[in-house]
């Protein structure tokens, strides 16, 4: 079986106001596209709520796995402004995904 592409999920929570935490974040959105194995990522944030997420595709679950357990969450988790980190990680079903038209996204994986 081939290796399959791994979709990370992450969230969290800013208290207070998150200029400056998104002003950081695009500072740091160079560093993370240069992560080994990464495709992508997608952020979204919801000013009024503080809710952050953030969805990456990795070209497989070790890369993903590497991510998770390394720096930039480890930076997350540590930052004073930020709480309940959550992560979950998936193996992309791709069969299932490319029916939702997804294909050409994960096509980039391979």
């Amino acid at each position: 079986m081939r290796n399959n592409p791994a979709l990370l999920t992450v969230t969290y929570q800013v208290a207070g106001a998150p200029h400056a935490f998104l002003d950081r974040a695009g500072e740091e959105a160079g560093r993370i596209a240069s992560v080994p194995g990464l495709v992508w990522k997608i952020w979204a944030f919801e000013h009024e709520t503080g809710l952050g997420s953030s969805c990456y595709l990795f070209a497989d679950r070790a890369s993903a796995r590497r991510f998770a357990d390394g720096p930039a969450l480890a930076a997350l988790r540590a930052h004073p402004l930020i709480t309940h980190v959550g992560c979950r990680l998936g193996v992309v079903q791709i069969a299932l995904s490319a029916i939702t038209r997804a294909g050409p996204v994960i096509s980039l994986a391979h």
